[in-house]
């Protein structure tokens, strides 16, 4: 997995916008993630057109290179109506739909303090390389029937999963 990011600064040299373009060779794709501040003043008009267009030439440069052809994909919530306008402006269809789901944790009756495994079972912090290749495995495997799922090998999987942000191996847990 490569990839491929791009910031457009404005005539000041403040970030206006940015595109992360992940290219998979496994899957023979390129994820698009693009973002624009709608209210920033230097923000010229189309940048979320000229960034995903920039993106699928990317996706389109590694089919290119590697004689494969290759699919852009890109994400959006159904509540961003510009980032969703701009991506049908740049020829993205829509072929799923998910839904993010949460809790609200100031509710009292959501425990401060996570219950104790169930028993016969404990909870250890994926230290060693046999550890988190057997984390990997579980990923897999709970993945494996999801839609566009793609597997990597595990030293695939453990570089990405280092470079994500808020990584810590502390909560690597294996049950």
């Amino acid at each position: 997995s490569l990839l491929d990011t791009r910031l457009v600064l404005d005539a000041d040299g403040r970030a206006a916008g940015y595109l992360a373009v992940e290219l998979e060779d496994t899957a023979h794709d390129g994820f698009l993630d693009a973002y624009v501040d709608p209210g920033h003043p230097g923000v010229p008009a189309g940048l979320w057109r000229a960034l995903l267009e920039s993106g699928v030439a990317a996706v389109a440069g590694r089919a290119t290179a590697s004689g494969t052809p290759y699919t852009a994909k890109a994400g959006a919530y159904a509540s961003d109506a510009s980032y969703t306008q701009a991506l049908h402006e740049a020829g993205f269809e829509p072929v799923r739909h998910f839904f993010r789901m949460g809790i609200d944790t100031a509710d009292p009756s959501i425990p401060a303090v996570a219950p104790p495994p169930p028993d016969g079972t404990t909870l250890e912090v994926a230290r060693s390389d046999a550890q988190r290749r057997e984390l990997h495995e579980v990923f897999e495997a709970s993945f494996v029937d999801h839609w566009n799922h793609h597997d990597r090998d595990a030293e695939a999987w453990l570089a990405l999963m280092e470079t994500l942000d808020g990584h810590d191996p502390e909560r690597w847990w294996l049950v």
